[in-house]
């Protein structure tokens, strides 16, 4: 009969003449146990790159992630700039009155200089003496806006400007505002983006918030003058301090809130 012995490692119970235990697979006779291969530099190489891209890879993905994030959220808000310089026709018509106006008005546009008629400022009347020779600009401004939306007299452009540079050679500010819509527009008129930028700025420069708001897009796109945009924000903020929400909306698309 086989003598048995335990092994001194596990304790299980395994032949005498065992030189490696069945149990715990280790070697009884050290001297017989087979040496580990030694792996050449080139795979220990190998091994150490294989970890480091493990660590790497992550980190390079989440950067991608994160930068194109960073360039999505940037090339909007450029576009959103930039939508308000674009100029296929250097005229913008917004909306008559300044409240409830969205902000995404301004998104859709097409065009450069944003028009402003004052309606909320100016009380129309229908006035039928079209022959009067008073140079009462506001009554002359009130007759400007009655023939170019056909208040109360059949609408009639030509009739419009006549009353509005009327007026604005009276030094009015709303009519020389108005007047550069005209000329924005070419309405009643030969369309002059430079002779409608003049009359915003000298109605801008009397404190007029609606000029103030358009000569601000003529800067801004060097529409009628030479582009300047320090001066564009300015003008910009100038009509916003005034209260008007239609500059505070665009200084806020610029970026210059």
């Amino acid at each position: 009969m086989e003598q048995k012995m335990r092994c001194p490692y596990c304790g299980e119970e395994i032949l005498a003449v065992a030189k490696k235990c069945r149990h715990c697979g280790e070697w009884l006779d050290k001297q017989n146990e087979p040496l580990m291969p030694i792996e050449s530099g080139h795979v220990v190489a190998h091994k150490i790159g294989l970890k480091k891209w493990m660590i790497v890879t992550p980190i390079i993905f989440f950067a991608i992630i994160i930068g194109s994030y960073l360039y999505i959220a940037n090339h909007q808000s450029k576009a959103n700039k930039d939508v308000l310089v674009k100029k296929s026709d250097p005229v913008i018509n917004f909306a008559e009155s300044e409240n409830n106006v969205p902000e995404e008005d301004y998104q859709k546009v097409e065009n450069t200089i944003p028009i402003q008629t004052e309606q909320e400022d100016i009380q129309s009347q229908n006035i039928t003496n079209t022959n009067t020779e008073d140079d009462n600009s506001e009554e002359l401004l009130i007759l400007g806006e009655n023939y170019e939306k056909g208040i109360g007299v059949e609408e009639n452009h030509e009739t419009a400007f006549y009353y509005y540079e009327k007026a604005a050679k009276t030094g009015n500010p709303s009519a020389l505002n108005k007047l550069g819509n005209m000329y924005a527009q070419g309405k009643g008129c030969t369309k002059d983006v430079i002779k409608a930028a003049s009359c915003y700025l000298t109605a801008a420069e009397m404190g007029n918030k609606y000029a103030q708001h358009n000569i601000a897009f003529c800067y801004w796109d060097g529409v009628g003058v030479e582009r300047n945009r320090e001066t564009a924000v300015m003008w910009m903020r100038r009509s916003a301090s005034q209260g008007y929400e239609k500059a505070k909306k665009a200084l806020k698309i610029m970026g210059f809130e």
